[in-house]
């Protein structure tokens, strides 16, 4: 069956020329091996399961395999969980210290975590992707935007709060307006800052380009009157070319990891 269908894509993907132009087509397929004793619908549907996965693989030719419907079992499993975590509130966020060059708090990074009822705390990593793709994203960010301003409004001596944004939110056309309420809602000033991904940081202090790079983006944003922050700071040397460069606020594991917001406002308190 392979050896056919790999004769097919071979005649069938080759360009195609049409008025003049040259054509492309590429090309999934999604098979399932059954016997007559099989029913039609379930047959359709595993077939359906193989060319979703062939769409989505290098592999253009995929054949059904009971790991396909394992994976997709687990994955819907893992979306009801979800939304039952959502509701339950236990999607919540950790704050990740910002500093400045004497260890002195002045604001956070909220970073979502979904603590369970064990106990057990999930990193984003283990459920972002999947609520990027059923579009429950939208919810969340605003949930996590409401439990950053309850923070913001009850603790004076945090000056702000980041928080990270979806490119899933971003293609909403009503975010800016319901993100806008919900800061109103709360009292809270806007900041105006530009966050530095770790990426420019971690190949401090020993790589040139990286130092010229982080030159031109403090001086952008200079010009703009936008303060930056550089992320991903976890020794001394680093923090030291990042403050001669003019950097007055700094975020990393040098000054602390993401805790729960509870240990995060102890900690502040006590400073």
């Amino acid at each position: 069956i392979n050896n056919i269908v790999s004769k097919i894509f071979n005649e069938i993907s080759k360009p195609y020329y049409i008025d003049g132009e040259v054509i492309e087509l590429k090309f999934s397929s999604g098979l399932h091996v059954f016997s007559i004793i099989d029913n039609a619908d379930e047959v359709m549907r595993k077939a359906n399961l193989a060319l979703k996965r062939a769409k989505s693989s290098k592999d253009k030719i995929i054949f059904y395999n009971i790991l396909i419907d394992n994976e997709l079992q687990e994955k819907s499993t893992k979306e009801r969980d979800l939304r039952e975590a959502f509701h339950n509130r236990e999607l919540k966020i950790f704050l990740q210290p910002i500093c400045k060059y004497d260890k002195t708090i002045v604001g956070a990074e909220a970073l979502l975590r979904w603590v369970k009822k064990d106990g057990s705390v999930l990193p984003p990593i283990e459920f972002i992707q999947l609520l990027e793709e059923n579009g429950m994203i939208v919810s969340v960010g605003e949930e996590i935007l409401r439990q950053v301003c309850e923070v913001l409004s009850e603790n004076n001596e945090l000056k702000f709060i980041d928080i990270n944004v979806s490119p899933v939110q971003l293609r909403d056309e009503k975010m800016a307006e319901r993100f806008f309420n919900i800061v109103s809602s709360y009292e809270i000033d806007p900041f105006k800052k530009i966050k530095i991904d770790r990426s420019f940081v971690f190949r401090l202090p020993n790589d040139r380009k990286s130092i010229k790079l982080l030159e031109a983006i403090y001086n952008i944003a200079k010009a703009f009157q936008l303060e930056a922050i550089p992320e991903g700071v976890e020794n001394e040397k680093q923090l030291e070319i990042l403050s001669m460069i003019g950097y007055k606020l700094f975020q990393g594991f040098f000054f602390g990891k993401p805790i729960p917001t509870y240990e995060f406002l102890k900690r502040l308190t006590k400073e």
